[in-house]
């Protein structure tokens, strides 16, 4: 679907793990491999969706590409993971491995959700997942979803989690 590869960093892997729209955009969120940028690749939703639904139509190119750092754990960097809009804002979730490989598994070392305004990309803040009683969450969130508004300001998420083997607590 990405038409042309000056749209992201020379030597970069695509890796698309999660999705989500906005009222006229698509965005795809690019999953590191081997320590490359997280991407968010911001598409035109309309363009986007004729040329999935008909691939004679024109392949829709990004309105905009952001790079993002995102926090680490013993070394090694989250990768974006799941996604969801909400509010003129992306929710994302990132979650790391034990790995510098974009297939082989890594033992589950933790996973971060977070908030970037797609307006103001530089200003993502993440934090770390913990369970209720404090103890960190080492296990892989893999998507999001909002499943109700508790009030203005509160929602509560679903998020979607994949079972793999976990890190030992250090």
């Amino acid at each position: 679907m990405l038409s042309c590869e000056s749209n992201y960093p020379p030597n970069t892997t695509l890796n698309l793990e999660a999705a989500a729209t906005a009222p006229t955009e698509l965005v795809l969120l690019q999953r590191p491999v081997g320590g490359g940028p997280a991407l968010l690749f911001i598409m035109p939703f309309t363009i986007t969706l004729a040329h999935l639904f008909n691939t004679h139509e024109p392949a829709p190119i990004p309105t905009r590409v952001l790079t993002f750092t995102l926090p680490t754990i013993a070394g090694y960097a989250a990768g974006l993971s799941g996604a969801t809009y909400l509010n003129g804002q992306l929710l994302v979730t990132a979650s790391v491995e034990a790995t510098h490989d974009a297939v082989a598994d890594g033992a589950m070392l933790g996973s971060f959700m977070g908030i970037i305004n797609l307006s103001v990309p530089s200003s993502a803040t993440f934090a770390r997942l913990t369970w209720p009683d404090g103890c960190i969450y080492l296990g892989k969130v893999e998507g999001l979803a909002v499943r109700k508004h508790l009030t203005p300001t509160c929602i509560e998420l679903l998020l979607v989690t994949d079972d793999q083997a976990v890190a030992p607590l250090w």
